[in-house]
């Protein structure tokens, strides 16, 4: 049967809990809390163990919630939460600035190059991450230039003929 008033007081003031998932859910998220105070983000790499997986997720969680799907274990209380602390549901915002930071990090690299040896062929030996990515940067013009797909986008193309990198 059923439990009287009075034993469910008893087992509510000896921390009985009632629903073992959204407990086990509140006690990553104190973890998650933890890493956040200690790095200073929520953005748990994989590699990192249980709690990674746990916030790789929550955006999967997130993500069927958005699409309306019922059997989604994201709430709105939980997204809530996640939010109030800041944490990142679309990581490809994120990635796509630091691929643009890293890439205009190369340009400025290069720019320097050019300034200190007098030309754009840069030598292996000098900087081999530099002539790798010199290397890429011409391969994505030529596939552009030939109809091809190619991560080279207008505004990155535009800078590199900018500094006289690329013909044209």
């Amino acid at each position: 049967g059923q439990l009287s008033d009075e034993r469910i007081d008893i087992l509510n003031r000896l921390g009985f809990v009632w629903d073992v998932h959204q407990w086990q859910w509140n006690q990553t998220y104190h973890e998650l809390l933890l890493y956040k105070e200690k790095y200073n983000k929520t953005n748990v790499p994989m590699s990192y163990g249980g709690l990674g997986l746990w916030v790789f997720n929550q955006r999967a969680h997130y993500n069927s919630f958005r699409r309306g799907e019922e059997q989604s274990l994201m709430t709105p209380d939980r997204l809530e939460m996640l939010r109030n602390i800041g944490f990142e549901f679309d990581l490809g915002k994120k990635i796509r600035s630091a691929a643009d930071e890293r890439w205009q990090m190369r340009l400025a690299e290069l720019k320097e190059y050019e300034e200190k040896w007098g030309t754009f062929n840069v030598k292996q030996s000098h900087d081999p991450t530099l002539y790798n990515w010199c290397g890429h940067q011409r391969r994505c013009y030529r596939a552009k230039l030939r109809g091809k797909n190619s991560t080279l986008n207008e505004e990155r193309e535009d800078a590199l003929k900018a500094i006289g990198f690329l013909d044209g």
